[in-house]
């Protein structure tokens, strides 16, 4: 992978947290603490891993399978928190950083 490339997936992954993510960890902070972020960033840690493995070309063993099909089904939890989200916001939720969600 060329430089430029692992440049624009970190970048990707560092602001894929922002949005939904960083609100659901506010939001569950007073309830689990530090944790509440690893229970947010760990789908999309799950994905940046099937995709640093898929591109590297490696044969796709059945682990590996197994991650690709865990990452997919994380996008969709990720996509769902995007939703919840939308819809705190709309019944008028207040966040201290609005501007980044």
């Amino acid at each position: 992978m060329t430089n430029w490339k692992l440049l624009l997936l970190k970048l990707g992954s560092l602001f894929s947290f922002v949005g939904a993510p960083m609100f659901l960890a506010d939001a569950m902070n007073p309830a689990l603490g530090k944790v509440a972020f690893g229970v947010v960033f760990a789908p999309l840690l799950i994905i940046v891993l099937a995709v640093l493995v898929i591109v590297d070309g490696d044969e796709l063993s059945t682990p590996v399978r197994f991650l690709v099909r865990t990452a997919q089904v994380m996008a969709v939890v990720i996509i769902l928190a995007n939703v919840v989200v939308l819809a705190a916001l709309a019944r008028g939720t207040q966040h201290p950083n609005i501007g980044l969600v």
